[in-house]
């Protein structure tokens, strides 16, 4: 993690923000149980959600810029493999989810993978959904939502 003072640029806008960085390699999620005090005093709904789902799988690659002025002006970088998580609230459980999310929260792609997978949907579906293989990319920004399946 690090934190990149307010920079003069040049041109019009001459002023960068301040932005924060996080970058993060090859993190297994059952790894970060030891967080979870931290956060149930930062966030006490994260540490419930942490608890409820039960995440496991691979964060291969994590990276995000945010610029603490301007925080509609994120990019990112990720890509995770085999993650897995259990039912909450109305976020069905899933396994086997791979995928990337590239871009910016202006113009962003995601693109996920699922094969040999169960979904459970307890009070949706009277079994779990059975999930062969399927693939998804969506398109992310403010005109930008068209979704391929």
């Amino acid at each position: 993690m690090a934190w990149i003072p307010a920079q003069d640029v040049g041109g019009d806008d001459r002023q960068r923000s301040d932005e924060l960085r996080i970058r993060a390699s090859n993190l297994a999620l059952s790894g970060l149980s030891g967080l979870q005090p931290f956060a149930d005093k930062l966030a006490p709904s994260l540490g419930e959600l942490w608890r409820t789902t039960q995440p496991g799988g691979k964060i291969n690659l994590l990276a995000l810029d945010i610029p603490l002025q301007a925080t509609e002006k994120t990019r990112f970088q990720a890509q995770w493999s085999d993650l897995a998580w259990k039912q909450w609230k109305l976020l069905p459980g899933a396994e086997h989810f791979s995928g990337s999310l590239n871009g910016s929260v202006e113009h962003g792609e995601l693109r996920a993978h699922m094969a040999k997978a169960l979904m459970p949907y307890a009070g949706v579906f009277r079994a779990p959904l059975e999930i062969a293989a399927g693939e998804a990319t969506l398109q992310l920004g403010e005109k930008r939502q068209r979704v391929y399946a």
